[in-house]
């Protein structure tokens, strides 16, 4: 069931099908309506809305319980202060999958990953964060905004605590550089043993250097023994400048795609990165590399 709605008064119609399994709501102002609309849906599995709440920050500071038993799967977007208030009343004891969909305020934003991580402990497997830099983005040639880097571990270290996900994808859209250490990759590898997919957010053509090393990937997989799919930034090559790829020892793992992307490595290294890669993830049958502006260019 799809519903297009732009008053609150119109989801006054949904508890009428009773035996719905996957409702997507749009348009909608109030996020208070939800709970009151979705509730009395008690076979609902599959729940989606999108909201365009009109100064949402000091219309709504608590908005009524949302009852969900049966929803395993759930999708929200709208300002992050409403997608925090919406999470935070919601109880799902069986949700499973959720994306979240916000601009890039901060605090609000950290806000959200950490009523996630406290919310959903021990049910959630899937989780997607698409967070847009809008008020980070100038589309002026002239003068253009320089996009502020975040720390990785600034906004998402919450995250950690869910120890069953399986799939996590991040994305900053836009312009916004997204800084992740090797501690980072570490912290990753060891909170999220059962992952099979993993796409940390990137920046084509941000201008910084990488972050974290080439050589942090053989921990991931090898603590992560189920990782199939890896999209990833470029990562710093630097540390293979002076290692002999022919004394590596053999490497072992599940990972079947394999995606980079940043903005250049060093011409002097590109080759031997292509190399490493190629050892280290042996089984990989779908892979790429963008670099700057340059299309997607397969490995050796």
């Amino acid at each position: 069931l799809d519903i297009h709605i732009g008053y609150s008064y119109a989801m006054k119609s949904i508890p009428a099908f009773k035996d719905v399994l996957s409702l997507t709501v749009r348009d909608i102002k109030d996020p208070a309506v939800i709970g009151l609309a979705c509730s009395p849906l008690e076979r609902l599995q599959k729940l989606k809305v999108t909201l365009i709440p009109e100064d949402a920050e000091s219309m709504f500071q608590r908005i009524p319980d949302i009852m969900l038993p049966e929803v395993t799967e759930m999708s929200l977007e709208s300002s992050p202060h409403v997608v925090g208030l919406i999470i935070n009343s919601m109880h799902a004891p069986k949700l499973s999958a959720l994306t979240a969909s916000m601009e890039l305020v901060d605090a609000p934003v950290k806000q959200c990953i950490t009523l996630i991580a406290e919310r959903f402990t021990s049910s959630l497997r899937n989780l997607t964060l698409h967070i847009d830099d809008l008020d980070d983005f100038s589309e002026d040639e002239i003068d253009p905004l320089i996009p502020t880097a975040r720390s990785f571990a600034d906004f998402f270290a919450p995250l950690y605590t869910l120890r069953a996900l399986t799939r996590v994808a991040i994305a900053f859209r836009f312009e916004t550089p997204c800084i992740i250490t090797d501690a980072d990759m570490s912290r990753i590898a060891e909170a999220w043993p059962g992952l099979r997919t993993l796409h940390l957010p990137f920046v084509i053509n941000g201008g910084m250097s990488p972050t974290f090393s080439i050589t942090a990937l053989p921990l991931l997989t090898k603590r992560c023994v189920h990782l199939h799919s890896l999209f990833i930034p470029l990562p710093d090559a630097s540390p293979l400048k002076d290692m002999d790829l022919a004394s590596l020892p053999p490497y072992s793992n599940v990972v079947t795609r394999l995606h980079v992307a940043g903005n250049r490595w060093p011409e002097e290294l590109r080759e031997k990165a292509y190399e490493y890669l190629d050892h280290i993830f042996p089984q990989v049958r779908d892979r790429g590399i963008i670099l700057g502006e340059e299309d997607f260019d397969d490995l050796p």
